[in-house]
């Protein structure tokens, strides 16, 4: 079973901050390292905060590689839980570290106004997880949805539906700062979501 887990690299916030140091890069560098699973392979992608050189290295692994599941983790600032986001947005709202936005404001032209994630039991795995002590929450709405860490569930889900597909499974989910939520925490929730979604229950 192959396993796609992306996080980006340094990025600007909404105040024009730097973040260096991207919660989603060390989660990624710590889950690769510490994997043991050996029916399950973690093939890891650090993705540039930038709009177009993402698009190009996503679509890249995609068509490299047939995954069955896609984790694509975007940093969230302000953030108490780990969001599971089941809905991803034709936007594209802010500046990516080159100062650039696609044109339009839009991530794909002509796309669908929206995709959903296609694993069906994001609620279930909310519940497990917060019954194992993990804060998490299930998203759909538009808000926060605009940056790139919106960018891979989208065209994840308009590259299925043009191929006519139903693997990978997709999900994005948005990991709070450290500041917000202890580093250890985010770790240990996204091992428990790849070993939800790879484990049939």
């Amino acid at each position: 079973m192959n396993v796609l887990l992306t996080a980006f690299g340094p990025f600007k916030a909404k105040d024009g901050v730097l973040v260096e140091a991207n919660v989603t890069q060390q989660i990624l560098i710590d889950l690769a390292l510490g994997w043991k699973r050996d029916d399950c392979r973690i093939w890891a992608s650090v993705l540039p905060v930038d709009w177009r050189a993402a698009e190009q290295i996503l679509m890249a692994t995609l068509e490299l590689c047939s995954f069955d599941l896609a984790v694509f983790m975007g940093h969230a600032k302000g953030y108490k839980s780990l969001t599971l986001e089941a809905r991803y947005f034709n936007k594209a709202g802010r500046p990516d570290m080159a100062g650039e936005i696609p044109l339009g404001g839009i991530v794909k032209p002509g796309g669908p106004e929206f995709c959903d994630s296609n694993i069906a039991c994001l609620p279930q795995l909310a519940g497990w997880l917060n019954t194992g002590g993990i804060s998490v929450e299930v998203h759909a709405g538009p808000e926060g949805m605009d940056y790139l860490c919106n960018l891979p569930g989208y065209l994840t889900g308009c590259h299925l539906t043009e191929l006519n597909l139903s693997h990978p499974k997709y999900l994005v989910v948005h990991v709070p700062d450290p500041g917000d939520l202890p580093h250890e925490i985010s770790l240990e929730g996204i091992k428990r979501i790849i070993h939800f979604l790879t484990n049939p229950l």
